[in-house]
């Protein structure tokens, strides 16, 4: 028996779920690079004069960015709990360390759901959500009904969660790719674990 435990009846044996994440990262700042560029000329430049001073003085000249982003980060996985709850799910949230630049280890939340066998098209629906839902409202807010300032932070909302949101939209292309049918789980070894099996020919 595999970690993840019995398949259902009818499915072939569980075989666990890799995602290059390394590839994710690069292309995650590769977008967060692009957008910003495209939304905010200059910005590459301005960030790199700022933290190549302080750390410290980025916190001080940006922080209502930084408050917004961390905001919109946890409505970003509220989205994701909602959904799976939604489905009838039980979602837990967690933190997960990774180091990020500058040496730093950064807290990267995330909602999973454990021990529970999850549908292809039910995963497709929690991870897609959030992207969905935030991006939209970000286009709305660049309507020229809209202040100056609306406009500028809906900017800033899909710059960064377009850009966060890679991962998930690499898994919802490579589910789309799988059998209806297939069924998920995830368990926790030291770090989340993913595993699938698809109907029996």
């Amino acid at each position: 028996m595999s970690v993840a435990g019995e398949p259902p009846n009818g499915y072939t044996e569980y075989v666990e779920y890799i995602v290059p994440e390394q590839r994710i990262v690069l292309l995650v700042v590769a977008l967060t690079i692009g957008l910003g560029e495209a939304f905010f000329p200059g910005v590459i430049v301005w960030f790199y004069n700022i933290v190549s001073q302080s750390l410290s003085n980025l916190v001080i000249v940006s922080f209502e960015e930084i408050l917004f982003i961390g905001v919109m980060t946890l409505v970003h996985e509220s989205i994701h709990y909602l959904v799976a709850r939604s489905q009838g799910y039980n979602p837990q949230a967690g933190i997960r360390f990774y180091d990020s630049f500058f040496g730093i280890k950064e807290p990267s939340p995330y909602i999973v759901v454990l021990n529970e066998r999850i549908s292809r098209n039910n995963n497709i629906a929690m991870l897609i959500a959030p992207l969905l839902v935030i991006d939209a409202i970000a286009l709305a807010g660049l309507l020229p009904l809209f202040p100056a300032y609306i406009t500028f932070f809906a900017k800033i909302a899909l710059v960064v969660n377009t850009a966060s949101s890679m991962q998930d939209v690499y898994n919802v292309f490579r589910l789309l790719k799988m059998d209806e049918k297939t069924q998920f789980i995830n368990i926790i070894e030291e770090d989340v674990r993913t595993f699938y099996c698809k109907p029996q020919q």
